[in-house]
């Protein structure tokens, strides 16, 4: 079944431009329960956020299961005391879920935590204070301090530094193939794998900062806004270049991630200090448009896909009409016919007109539906006790009662002849244009030993000479 999608408002265009758009359908209601960051695992495409149940101020641990969540951890210990009122970066790396504690608590002894993805004791480590986010590239994992200083984390927490590109006062970043993307209060800047740095986009105080607000794959770059919250920015890896992506579904983005060819991105379905909504885990693809054309049909299936996406595009003729053959993106004359959608595509359905004679009444179907108008299920529409195809050969309306041949009579001229006919022989009468060629008109006439007489019409031939011949 096709799914309800709506489009990206920034990047809509005519779908005759082909323009590339995105297709936005939820992963699940989240409800009351606030989700603050997430994490999607790169094993096997599981979502993971941290957040608050409605009305409290603690977080909890929960994994997205089918349509739902599913609670993991309760509540999230802080640094040397109480729970965590948020986190300042939430990953996946490895088997482990690992959490950025956020100074809570008295102190903070206990900067970071980590914890078996599948549920588990917490093990809370204290490398380093003041840490405000967390990445994952699949090998290593990433932290940075506040102020622009970037590190390496070991499976018990140890900090390895990997230098500052500049300060800051919060940053985000995403990391893949041992490249660092940070964003920070000035833009984007990457840290690359020979540990030197390419500044990539200067725009102050535009991107969302503190922890999972940033995430990279397919060659792009994704990041939420500071100050617009209904989409996200999509920027080329290695240019900084690119779109904002906007949809009417989002309100308020908190965090997003990648995984497979698909952003993903979470909502709480208000903007802060606005009365508890239903939020969203939103899946933002990347969607084509599938056109079509059928001059002599109505069309079903036309619109926008997710990339990959098997569309089924159908047609019903027009009354009159046959459906043939479609051309252009789809062949063959299947009906539906199935459609991969990793491309716009565009169709166009053939027809021919339809020969039959459903009703017996020597008109066809197309006749009848589109020359004449009659109905082609009824032999005689207009019910005046004439076939629609007598009517018309006489030249009168098959739809009108007032139209019918009752209502003409014709007087036509014809040719008596006699002769006698002996008993038991047999005759034939032929007639000639021109007394040399004769040609039968009627053959094996009997006789009965008196005058035989036949009547010809002569409206066909006004001229012609007739004779009796034995056979």
């Amino acid at each position: 079944m096709k799914p309800i999608l709506t489009t990206a408002a920034l990047l809509m265009l005519a779908a005759t431009c082909h323009a590339q758009i995105q297709v936005v359908t939820s992963v699940v209601n989240t409800g009351l329960y606030n989700v603050f960051e997430m994490s999607i695992d790169p094993a096997d495409g599981g979502i993971y956020v941290d957040g608050y149940p409605s009305g409290s101020t603690q977080l909890s641990v929960q994994k997205v299961s089918g349509a739902s969540l599913v609670s993991l951890y309760a509540t999230m210990p802080g640094t040397s005391g109480g729970n965590l009122p948020y986190t300042n970066g939430f990953t996946i790396h490895g088997n482990n879920l690992w959490w950025n504690n956020a100074n809570s608590g008295p102190g903070s002894a206990t900067e970071l935590s980590q914890t078996p993805k599948t549920g588990g004791a917490i093990t809370r480590n204290s490398p380093f204070d003041d840490l405000d986010v967390l990445a994952s590239d699949g090998t290593t994992l990433f932290t940075a301090h506040y102020a622009g200083s970037l590190f390496t984390v070991n499976g018990v927490g140890a900090l390895t530094g990997l230098g500052s590109r500049r300060g800051t006062s919060h940053l985000t970043m995403a990391a893949e193939a041992g490249i660092l993307y940070v964003a920070d209060d000035s833009g984007i800047y990457r840290r690359n794998t020979n540990g030197s740095f390419t500044d990539m986009v200067s725009a102050s105080s535009r991107y969302l900062t503190n922890g999972g607000r940033m995430a990279v794959g397919g060659g792009y770059l994704y990041v939420l806004d500071r100050n617009v919250h209904n989409g996200y920015w999509k920027l080329d890896k290695v240019t900084g270049a690119g779109n904002f992506i906007a949809d009417p579904s989002f309100t308020y983005l908190n965090s997003i991630g990648y995984q497979g060819g698909t952003i993903y991105v979470s909502d709480a379905g208000e903007a802060p200090g606005q009365t508890n909504l239903t939020g969203h885990i939103w899946k933002s693809e990347t969607g084509y448009t599938l056109s079509a054309t059928a001059a002599y049909g109505t069309l079903s299936g036309t619109g926008i896909y997710a990339s990959g996406a098997q569309a089924s595009l159908g047609v019903t003729a027009s009354p009159g009409y046959v459906f043939t053959s479609w051309s252009g993106d789809a062949t063959g004359s299947s009906n539906p016919v199935s459609i991969l959608m990793n491309a716009n595509k565009t169709v166009t359905a053939g027809f021919t007109q339809d020969t039959a004679d459903l009703d017996g009444d020597g008109l066809t179907n197309y006749q009848e539906s589109v020359v004449y108008g009659s109905n082609p299920a009824v032999a005689d529409t207009d019910g005046d006790g004439f076939a629609d195809g007598y009517e018309v050969t006489r030249g009168f309306s098959p739809t009108s009662n007032t139209s019918s041949p009752e209502s003409k009579m014709v007087i036509y001229t014809a040719v008596e002849i006699e002769f006698g006919a002996g008993i038991g022989r047999t005759y034939r009468i032929e007639s000639s244009l021109d007394l040399q060629n004769w040609t039968p008109m009627e053959t094996g006439i009997v006789g009965n030993g008196g005058q035989v007489s036949r009547l010809y019409s002569v409206r066909a031939f006004p001229h012609r000479y007739y004779r009796s011949v034995r056979e």
